[in-house]
C-alpha cells in the first residue's frame, strides 16, 4: 500500500491539478503486477510525504486488526487520518447477507473487543440541508444543468459555509475528515473538482439563482411586505468593496449586490442606493464608520429611515441610564434600552456575555420602531455574521485575497445563499416558538454526530453498524419543529472481510 501524488493537465486551460492517491500493488495470474487505486485522497490531502510510508504501515495494520506495532501516539493528527482512511477502506471492501438483516446474534460478535470509529458531526448538517430542500436549491442547480455530482458538491459547499464558513481549503478538510455530510448527500467528497471551481460555476448562474431563490420565501411564509434595510460591509482587497445585502421584514434577502466602493459620503450612498432601485421609505443600517452627519442629512432628506450598529470592545456602560428589559440565557446576551419608558424606545443596548464578549448598541431614528422590531433585525445580522466570518478571519477573506476579484464575488454569494437558507429554517422554528439565533441553533445541533461500532467476529470478520448518537431533548425539539427525523443518515449495518 503506497500514496502517489497524481498530476493532470487541462488540455484547454493549460492549468495543472494535483491529487492523491491510496494504491496497492497486486500480482495477475500472468506475473504482471497491476496498480490498483484504493482511495481518492483529493487534492488537498495534508500529510506530509516524509510520512506517507508509516501512515500507509498504519492503515494496513488496522484494517488487519493487528497489534499497535506502527501506533502514532506522538502524533495524534497522523494517527486520526489512519484511522478514517482504514474504515474507509473497510467500508468499501465488505460483503452483505442477501436479505439485508444482519444482527449482532447471527454471526455471534465479540463486544468486549468492540471499538468506535469514525466520529463525525451530523446534527447540523442534517439541520442546514433541510434548508437547501426548503428553498429547492438542489433541484434549481439541476435544472442548470450542474449535473448530480456538481449539484451535490453545490450542496455541500453552501452547508459547509453554514455549519463551519473557513477557506476553501479548510472547508474541504471539514467536509472530507469532520463532518458526515458526505453521507447524508451520499457522495464523494474526495473527488479532483476543487471548491473554487463549484463556487464559481454556482456564480456564474447568479442571476439565473437570484431571480428564483430570492422569490421563494414569499411562497413559503406569505410574507406580505418588503420593509427593507441593508447589511453593508467593507471588504478591502487593495480597494474598496461594499456588500450591500436587502433584507425584507422576516430577514430574507431579496437582492445582493457587490459594489466597488465604501460609502464614504452622501454621493457614494445617493449612487448606491439608486444602484440597488430601493425607494424611500425603508430602513438603512449603518455601521459606525458609516454613520457620519452628512450621510444622516441626506437619508433623513430622502426619506429613508437609519438604524446604526455599533460594537463596543468593553462590557461596561452606565446601567444608571439603561433600563434591563429581556435577557436571553440560551444566546448568552442582556437586553438594555435607554429612552422613555412607553415600550418604545431609539436606543437599543445588547449586552453580549459569551460568543462575542462586549456591548452592541443599536440606534434608530425611526420613534415608531418597537423594541422587538430592532432585536429583529440585531438577529438578522447576527445570522448574517455566522455565515460571513470564518474561523480564519473577518470575513474569511484574507486566504482569497491573491485571487481575482471574481472569486471574492463567488465566495460572498455562496455566503448570501448559506444566510437565505438559514432564515428558512429560523423562520419554520419560529412558528414553533423556537426563536434562537442560527449561531445558538448550531452549536446545539453540532454535538449529534455518526458513529461507526466495530465488532470482531470467530471467522476474522468483523461485524459494523454505523449510526448516529441518540438526539438531545433540545435536538429533538428541532427535529420535530422541522418535521424531521432524529437519526441523520440512519442505521447501516455490514460484514467486514
Amino acid at each position: 500500500m503506497f500514496i502517489r501524488e497524481v498530476i493532470t493537465k487541462n488540455n484547454n486551460t493549460g492549468e495543472i491539478f494535483r491529487s492523491f492517491k491510496l494504491l496497492k500493488t497486486e500480482k495477475l495470474p500472468n506475473g504482471q503486477i497491476k496498480q490498483l487505486a484504493l482511495l481518492n485522497l483529493g487534492p488537498y490531502f495534508a500529510a506530509p510525504k516524509e510520512k506517507w510510508k508509516r501512515l500507509c504501515n498504519r492503515i494496513t495494520q488496522i484494517v488487519d486488526n493487528q497489534d499497535k506495532l506502527f501506533s502514532f501516539d506522538d502524533d495524534l493528527e497522523l494517527e486520526s487520518m489512519a484511522r478514517d482512511l482504514a474504515t474507509q477502506l473497510l467500508e468499501k471492501n465488505h460483503t452483505l447477507p442477501e436479505n439485508n438483516k444482519t444482527t449482532e446474534e447471527s454471526y455471534d460478535p465479540n463486544i468486549e473487543e468492540m471499538s468506535i470509529q469514525c466520529h463525525r458531526s451530523a446534527g447540523a448538517e442534517h439541520v442546514s440541508l433541510h434548508g437547501i430542500k426548503l428553498l429547492g436549491l438542489q433541484e434549481r442547480f439541476m435544472s442548470l444543468g450542474f449535473g448530480a455530482e456538481k449539484s451535490k458538491l453545490a450542496v455541500a459547499l453552501i452547508v459547509a459555509r453554514m455549519v463551519y464558513p473557513s477557506s476553501a481549503k479548510e472547508s474541504r478538510r471539514w467536509l472530507t475528515n469532520r463532518s458526515a455530510l458526505a453521507e447524508l448527500l451520499n457522495i464523494d467528497l474526495t473527488t479532483d473538482y476543487s471548491l473554487h471551481e463549484i463556487s464559481d460555476l454556482i456564480y456564474s448562474y447568479k442571476s439565473d439563482i437570484d431571480a428564483n431563490i430570492f422569490n421563494i420565501p414569499d411562497d413559503l411564509f406569505n410574507s406580505q411586505k418588503i420593509v427593507s434595510f441593508y447589511d453593508i460591509t467593507n471588504i478591502h482587497d487593495d480597494q474598496f468593496m461594499t456588500l450591500a445585502l436587502v433584507l425584507d421584514d422576516r430577514g430574507f434577502v431579496r437582492h445582493s449586490e457587490i459594489l466597488p466602493d465604501f460609502v464614504y459620503d452622501p454621493t457614494t450612498l445617493a449612487e448606491m442606493m439608486k444602484t440597488l432601485e430601493v425607494g424611500p421609505g425603508h430602513m438603512v443600517v449603518l455601521n459606525q464608520d458609516m454613520a457620519t452627519a452628512e450621510n444622516f442629512k441626506w437619508l433623513t432628506k430622502n426619506g429613508y429611515s437609519r438604524l446604526v450598529v455599533n460594537r463596543k470592545q468593553k462590557r461596561y456602560f452606565d446601567f444608571s441610564k439603561a433600563q434591563l428589559i429581556k435577557v436571553n440565557s440560551a444566546a448568552g446576551v442582556e437586553i438594555y434600552k435607554e429612552g422613555s419608558a412607553d415600550g418604545l424606545a431609539n436606543k437599543i443596548l445588547v449586552r453580549n456575555l459569551m460568543n462575542r464578549p462586549g456591548i452592541f448598541t443599536l440606534t434608530t431614528n425611526d420613534k415608531k420602531m418597537s423594541i422587538d422590531e430592532i432585536l429583529d433585525i440585531y438577529s438578522y445580522l447576527t445570522d448574517i455574521d455566522s455565515v460571513f466570518k470564518s474561523r480564519e478571519s473577518k470575513l474569511g477573506l484574507n486566504h482569497i485575497f491573491n485571487y481575482k476579484s471574481r472569486k471574492v464575488e463567488s465566495y460572498l454569494f455562496i455566503s448570501v445563499l448559506a444566510y437565505q437558507c438559514i432564515q428558512a429554517i429560523r423562520q419554520r422554528l419560529k412558528k414553533a416558538g423556537i426563536d434562537d439565533n442560527w449561531l445558538t441553533i448550531r452549536g446545539a445541533m453540532s454535538t449529534q454526530a455518526r458513529l461507526s461500532f466495530v465488532f470482531p467476529m470467530k471467522d476474522g470478520r468483523k461485524f459494523w453498524i454505523r449510526k448516529p448518537i441518540e438526539a438531545k431533548p433540545d435536538q429533538l425539539k428541532v427535529y420535530r419543529a422541522l418535521g424531521l427525523n432524529s437519526d441523520p443518515g440512519g442505521e447501516k449495518k455490514k460484514i467486514l472481510r
